[in-house]
């Protein structure tokens, strides 16, 4: 009796944990395995998809090795996806074999020239929700909402790529709380986690569209902007350290005063290769931390932004 009754209770629990029905009507997209953020996903939603380097691409690929108007992925009515080569210059493979015209099937890997590889899927919409949330949790950070480190140096290799190919400028910006280990021995991991993500939220705020602020390192932030004139980052720079210091951060009834040091950098910097910098950026931000102690900015582009008649603000310049 209390065997049959054990087994009603384990038949019910697992009725009861069953997954609810979903539509199982297929959708097609095209997710990035290499050259590029990992994981991204760019869903198959019209008739006819072009994959490119130029901005005007519906799946903009920014690699000098792919062609502005590479391949071209066509959906029919049924469903079925075809994929043509648009006459690129290094060509289009799939699952290894080079091609000009090939029909694709679930799994099909697609190269786009040398260094951009992307699989095609057809998916449920279970599994497609599943997916999409997996690629969320690789470029956004839980904590702060922010990107995350690896989405922003993947970003940071296609931006500075582009901007040395095109011309243009680029500047990234690396802050950090100051004497966040007193503030988290103090008030503790909660507290300041809330305090994290209110800081990420009031510095988006500040921000263009298009920049990119991602978590770096556990209090530390890092921003990188396209097409911002030294003079500017300076300001942005500026602007971020005072909205911080202005803002009023209550965690249960208490305040808690919080500032930011920063450390920015260039391609004034005359650097050589996108790597450079981060480096800069870190050496400055260390340097304001050290001869500023708190709520100071550093960077080898205030001397020119002081005699161009900018206003004074807490700043330490390049030795």
């Amino acid at each position: 009796m209390d065997g049959a009754a054990e087994d009603r209770t384990i038949r019910e629990d697992t009725r009861a944990a069953m997954v609810p029905r979903v539509s199982q009507r297929e959708k097609a997209c095209l997710t990035l395995l290499y050259g590029g953020p990992i994981g991204t996903e760019y869903p198959l939603t019209e008739p006819e998809t072009v994959i490119g380097r130029g901005h005007a691409a519906n799946i903009c690929i920014e690699n000098q090795r792919v062609s502005r108007r590479h391949a071209l992925v066509a959906i029919d009515e049924r469903g079925n996806a075809m994929i043509v080569d648009l006459g690129s210059s290094n060509g289009t493979s799939v699952n290894g074999i080079r091609i000009q015209r090939q029909e694709l099937k679930d799994g099909d890997k697609i190269q786009i020239g040398y260094h951009c590889i992307l699989k095609y899927s057809q998916r449920d919409e279970l599994e497609q929700n599943c997916q999409q949330e997996l690629a969320k949790s690789r470029i956004e950070d839980a904590i702060t909402g922010a990107y995350t480190k690896k989405y922003l140096l993947d970003r940071l290799d296609g931006e500075y790529a582009h901007v040395k190919r095109h011309g243009g400028t680029l500047v990234f910006l690396m802050f950090e709380i100051d004497h966040f280990k007193k503030i988290n021995s103090t008030h503790g991991q909660p507290v300041t986690d809330t305090i994290l993500k209110e800081l990420a939220c009031l510095t988006n705020s500040m921000l263009r569209a298009n920049d990119i602020l991602a978590r770096y390192n556990h209090a530390q932030f890092a921003l990188l902007a396209r097409d911002i004139a030294d003079e500017g980052a300076v300001v942005l720079a500026q602007r971020i350290r005072r909205a911080i210091k202005g803002h009023k951060f209550v965690v249960k009834h208490t305040r808690i005063p919080i500032t930011v040091s920063l450390g920015v950098a260039s391609l004034s910097d005359e650097v050589e290769k996108a790597a450079e910098l981060i480096k800069l950026a870190g050496d400055y931000l260390k340097k304001a931390q050290k001869k500023g102690g708190a709520n100071s900015v550093a960077g080898g582009i205030v001397k020119a932004y002081i005699q161009n008649g900018g206003a004074t603000i807490t700043i330490r310049q390049r030795a």
